[in-house]
């Protein structure tokens, strides 16, 4: 350690050793000055600090230029007994490696704000589109009042992953019956959302087309569409994209639902217990898929009170538990078949605790849509247009 003493004011040089002087050799060469002038602007000051005080320890200081260069030291003091003198003993420790590494870390620090920064601004214009989108996707959705207007009752529950997703539902009353489609898009997100506004383009244009009646001529027809808007002009596949479907159609008056499901699965619960309707094994819409695929329709009998669950895979693929497993189809339907008795309101909101709890601190994984329709009596034209207004200037959803 190099280690230099002078007198008390620290104009004398009595003593350096080795390392000082291969430290500070050409201020030795060209002859002492003082430590005031060896430490710059601190030097006074700690000369002056060591008159009234026996120590000091690790001052910073910058010392005369080295070569042209200015350096570093961490100076420490101590008034000491030289041979019969009351005399300064200094120590010098280098920091110029230490400075350059602090000042690189400043710079790096003031580049990580202005980076942090205009991440922030970046993010909050990027959520604020984000929003908006929102907006135009909830645009596509039911309203309460089309939701009301059904002859048979209806609790919907979304919860799309983020903020936007790729999950859609549509309902609708028609002449002959109540129609209730859902869907589950490739993706979540925006992906996803963009998919819905495709998807329910095409939807609307298969009822016109198809009708309301048959659930599984809606649904090759929406296949068709959406495979054909996903593929290039020139026929080659521009994103091997499409949807999972279910669609039940609730003919007035005959105790029939129809229904046709593409890989969505279909629960109805009836007195005697809960049953599941599987969906077909393929998916729609894919360009990777023929243009022709076929959708079976099947007829099942229905009773007032009876209810009939739709629901997409982000119900069951949510992770969580003591050992992290999803919660998976089995759970769910357990779950619903203890809840059936209670009003589907209710239903839903002890689903979506459970869900909740099993989830706990994991990553919500994809977006979530319950329907949840129970079959009523059919209500005389006149008595359901006297309740009808009621309904619809109700709370909304």
């Amino acid at each position: 350690m190099p280690v230099v003493v002078t007198t008390l004011d620290g104009r004398i040089l009595l003593h350096a050793n080795d390392a000082a002087h291969a430290l500070l050799g050409e201020q030795f060469d060209e002859g002492f000055r003082g430590i005031d002038a060896l430490a710059r602007v601190q030097g006074a000051g700690i000369v002056a600090r060591l008159a009234t005080a026996e120590a000091l320890d690790e001052v910073e200081v910058e010392i005369a230029a080295l070569d042209g260069i200015a350096g570093w030291m961490l100076l420490s003091a101590r008034r000491v007994d030289y041979h019969g003198q009351d005399v300064a003993l200094f120590s010098l420790t280098p920091i110029n490696e230490l400075k350059r590494t602090q000042a690189a870390l400043h710079e790096a620090k003031e580049a990580a704000e202005i980076t942090a920064e205009q991440l922030r601004s970046t993010t909050d214009t990027l959520m604020a589109s984000i929003r908006y989108a929102s907006r135009i996707q909830n645009s596509i959705f039911p309203d309460r009042a089309a939701i009301q207007e059904l002859s048979h009752g209806a609790e919907i529950w979304v919860e799309q992953r983020d903020i936007v997703g790729g999950d859609w539902h549509w309902v609708g009353r028609a002449e002959g019956g109540d129609l209730v489609f859902l869907c589950d898009c490739t993706g979540h997100g925006v992906p996803g959302a963009l998919m819905t506004m495709l998807v329910s383009s095409c939807f609307r244009r298969a009822i016109e087309e198809q009708g309301y009646a048959s659930p599984a001529r809606i649904l090759t027809s929406l296949h068709r569409q959406v495979r054909l808007a996903l593929s290039r002009a020139s026929g080659e596949m521009s994103a091997d994209d499409g949807l999972d479907a279910a669609c039940i159609y609730l003919e007035r008056g005959t105790g029939l639902a129809r229904v046709a499901a593409a890989r969505l699965p279909i629960l109805h619960a009836d007195s005697a217990g809960l049953h599941e309707i599987k969906g077909d094994r393929t998916s729609i819409g894919y360009p990777s898929l023929p243009e022709h695929v076929v959708i079976a329709e099947r007829e099942i009998p229905v009773a007032p009170g009876d209810l009939l669950y739709l629901f997409t895979d982000g119900c069951t693929d949510q992770m969580g538990g003591a050992r992290r497993n999803l919660f998976g189809r089995r759970r769910l339907h357990a779950a619903i078949d203890r809840l059936r008795g209670l009003e589907p309101a209710e239903q839903i909101a002890r689903l979506r605790e459970l869900l909740a709890d099993y989830r706990g601190d994991e990553p919500t994984r994809d977006d979530a849509t319950l329907i949840i329709l129970r079959v009523n009596e059919e209500l005389p034209e006149e008595e359901r247009l006297a309740v009808l207004p009621k309904l619809i200037g109700g709370p909304a959803a």
